[in-house]
């Protein structure tokens, strides 16, 4: 962490890494060192239309090669997690709309979930904290219950039972909804501004089975 002295002669620990991203710590010199390098190359260039630039490409293929387990086959890059959040639900209706199934364009997300400050991710947010003061937003986005040991309807402390609960309850959500209405599931494999709530291992291997049951689209927000 890195610590700043204020004229007020307080000492700031930044435990957090800012925003969670700053993980290597700040001024660090190598770091600083590289993007000099950089700028003075090639300072800025956009994506945006179908165009590229030798740094991005040589990132893109070095995560492909990170993320070869996960099946990854293409990177977009973004400005922040917000922009990748709201690109996921516009390319999950998109995917529903190319293969002739353009009802399904609703999402079911996690209470105390956090998936941004766009108005997309901003539906999705189960935290009321991240909603209210926005709200109507964006109109079906459903909330089902996080595989949270501390605060759930059930008052249950057992991670196993918990979460075999929560499993139940989104299957009862996508049977009143009707999953050819559900363009994807999203969720933070660990919910971070939610309380840093770990599910237990049970819980993502019966959701994954339990999406591809009903063919819905999983978003994996991983921001954190």
């Amino acid at each position: 962490p890195y610590t700043t002295l204020f004229r007020s002669g307080k000492r700031y620990l930044d435990t957090v890494a800012s925003l969670w991203n700053v993980n290597v710590g700040h001024n660090r010199r190598e770091v600083v060192e590289a993007i000099k390098a950089q700028l003075d190359k090639l300072a800025y260039y956009s994506t945006f239309q179908n165009t590229s630039n030798p740094p991005a490409i040589e990132l893109s293929q070095r995560l492909i090669r990170m993320f070869a387990p996960e099946k990854i086959a293409k990177v977009l890059f973004s400005s922040g997690g917000s922009d990748a959040v709201d690109t996921a639900m516009k390319l999950a209706r998109q995917y529903w709309k190319l293969t002739g199934q353009a009802g399904r364009c609703q999402f079911v997300s996690l209470k105390w979930g956090y998936h941004g400050v766009h108005f997309g991710g901003a539906s999705l947010n189960g935290n009321p904290l991240f909603r209210t003061a926005y709200e109507p937003l964006l109109p079906g986005c459903h909330l089902v219950e996080s595989p949270y040991s501390y605060r759930n309807r059930w008052n249950e402390d057992d991670p196993a039972r918990l979460a075999a609960l929560c499993l139940q309850e989104l299957e009862d959500t996508v049977q009143r909804v009707g999953s050819q209405h559900i363009a994807a599931f999203v969720a933070e494999p660990v919910q971070g501004a939610g309380g840093v709530i770990v599910p237990h291992s049970s819980y993502w291997p019966g959701l994954r089975a339990l999406l591809d049951r009903h063919g819905i689209l999983l978003i994996s927000d991983e921001v954190v």
